[in-house]
């Protein structure tokens, strides 16, 4: 119950993080009556973990311990399959943007092992949060938790993946300064590191004052930004792709982030 009640929790500050977001980028955008987000996730579908999916892999998304609440969304988020396509492999050093909830860093923690290291990054809004982040992070060994402002972060060296799933919108709209930011996360990571950006694609061409309406991001706008860093892009990914989605609707349920077209890039530190 717990769990549940901090997962719900997790929705909410997605608002919350959205009004920063509508703030910064879009000061002039007219203002949009409040409501309250829906809590719900789609009906459970059959899930299992592809035939070649690589064996540390596959046990994490396996894990006796993953409670029903965050496996009933497996279907929807492929968890193996991107796991597998952003190279993790035991004993990397991963970065974790925007962990709460930490329906990823279970896996990402159970697949570095006792010889890598995960460092988990919340946002300052994510603060009523910070007592589950801390939590995981005694309860496993690997692990490292922050919340704090984005600006202060001090990345660890040897960086080998950053993981970024829905939460790009964080770094780029919440009063972030994004060269620094990038310029730090860029300095720490190894030659060839990889960092893996997954989230909700908007129509092409959408302005930034969408960002916190809609909660979907322009995938140039998305390239763009992480390329002038002086990263490259290695690979996209349809995993995640859903063409009945018009890319027009708000993106603020759970539901609603697990049936949206989504976006997947691997960038590389070359």
């Amino acid at each position: 119950m717990l769990k549940l009640t901090a997962n719900r929790l997790a929705a909410t500050l997605v608002l919350s993080g959205l009004a920063s977001i509508t703030a910064s980028v879009a000061a002039d955008a007219p203002q949009q009556p409040a409501e309250q987000p829906k809590i719900d996730a789609p009906p459970p579908k059959p899930y299992s973990v592809p035939s070649k999916t690589k064996d540390y892999i596959k046990k994490a998304v396996e894990l006796p311990s993953r409670p029903a609440y965050a496996t009933i969304h497996d279907a929807y988020r492929k968890p193996a399959e991107l796991l597998q396509f952003s190279n993790i492999r035991p004993g990397h050093t991963v970065v974790e943007l925007s962990s709460y909830g930490n329906y990823w860093s279970v896996m990402l923690s159970e697949i570095v092992g006792p010889k890598g290291q995960l460092h988990m990054y919340d946002p300052l809004f994510a603060a009523p949060l910070a007592d589950e982040g801390q939590a995981f992070a005694a309860a496993h060994p690997n692990t490292k938790f922050q919340n704090l402002d984005f600006n202060n972060i001090e990345f660890p060296k040897g960086i080998d993946l950053v993981w970024c799933y829905a939460c790009f919108h964080e770094v780029l709209g919440t009063g972030v300064n994004i060269d620094p930011f990038f310029a730090k996360m860029y300095k720490a990571m190894k030659p060839g590191a990889r960092f893996l950006v997954v989230f909700y694609t908007a129509r092409d061409g959408m302005e930034n004052r969408d960002v916190g309406t809609l909660h979907r991001i322009d995938v140039a706008t998305v390239r763009g930004t992480i390329q002038a860093a002086g990263f490259q892009l290695q690979e996209d990914n349809r995993l995640l792709q859903n063409t009945q989605d018009d890319r027009k609707s708000q993106v603020f349920t759970e539901a609603e982030g697990d049936l949206a077209d989504r976006m997947i890039y691997r960038f590389v530190k070359p």
